[in-house]
């Protein structure tokens, strides 16, 4: 019995699509345009999200070790660096290996050291940040636990780029939230009024059918059926055309953005995991959708 009127439900959902068509076109073509923005951010947000992740896995913090420091003890403070898990890499870099660097670095400013006597550069460790560490209260709590072991002198690190990267990424995250809720809102009316303009339609037939015994839940399948579809070929329409701008405009726009940041750049497509959820999400949104307007409006 549930899987016969299971059969109903798709049936008679998709005989109201084609019965309605000017409607669910318009609710249909709505719904893939609303998502196309959707999946266009999503594609935006990623790639830069994973580029300015790379930025962030490379920020390290530099401690100075003092003057007097015993390179015997280069071991154990390392012992003592690791026991962090903001930490992802730890060197020691050596005065010889600090003006070995420098020297190869400026080869234009390499006179800058010549009236000096001996090798003015300290030695110091590099540390690499781990994700636990990638936001600017991490950072922070680490640099100050850092700077109460007595052996450094000084610890530094980018602080005002990586709380400007941060705060980026923060926004980020933000506008996909509010972009990502707003349109799932106006998807939701959307179909809601398409469904409630479906039912007006076919308000004799739903009475008849009340008549002659039909349960709520035998009367709402098909709505609940016919929103879903919708949502599911709004989905896939976005899709189709997302991943053809996609295809047209991604590779003018790698050269010219790699003309401009004189590197090039790669812009990948959305993952597959996510064209999922993009899919669920357009069927989900289909489906409450028409829950709410029969809910609300027919009363059933």
């Amino acid at each position: 019995m549930v899987f016969a009127d299971l059969v109903y439900f798709v049936q008679e959902g998709a005989r109201s699509i084609r019965h309605n068509k000017f409607i669910s076109v318009v609710a249909i073509v709505t719904i893939a345009f609303a998502l196309m923005i959707f999946g266009a951010f999503l594609i935006v947000y990623t790639n830069v999200s994973h580029m300015t992740e790379g930025w962030v896995r490379q920020v390290e913090v530099t401690a100075y070790v003092r003057e007097d420091f015993d390179p015997d003890r280069v071991d154990e403070i390392k012992k003592i660096l690791w026991e962090n898990r903001e930490i992802s890499r730890v060197q020691f870099v050596s005065k010889e290996e600090a003006l070995a660097r420098f020297q190869s670095g400026h080869e234009n400013a390499a006179y800058l050291l010549d009236g000096l006597e001996g090798n003015p550069l300290p030695a110091s460790f590099e540390i690499g940040l781990s994700k636990s560490a990638r936001s600017q209260g991490a950072v922070d709590q680490l640099v100050r636990k850092l700077s109460q072991i007595p052996d450094f002198e000084e610890v530094q690190y980018g602080k005002e780029w990586t709380r400007s990267l941060m705060t980026f990424l923060n926004i980020l995250r933000l506008i996909g939230f509010t972009l990502g809720g707003l349109l799932g809102v106006a998807i939701l009316f959307i179909i809601a009024n398409t469904v409630r303009l479906t039912v007006y339609a076919r308000r004799d037939e739903l009475a008849v059918m009340r008549l002659i015994g039909a349960t709520n839940n035998f009367i709402r399948g098909p709505f609940l059926m016919e929103g879903l579809f919708q949502g599911l070929i709004g989905a896939v329409l976005s899709l189709i055309t997302l991943f053809g701008i996609y295809h047209y405009w991604v590779p003018k726009l790698k050269h010219s953005a790699g003309v401009l940041l004189m590197q090039e750049i790669s812009i990948s497509f959305l993952s597959i995991s996510m064209l999922s959820w993009i899919v669920v999400a357009g069927m989900v949104l289909g489906f409450f959708g028409s829950l709410m307007s029969l809910g609300r409006f027919l009363k059933i």
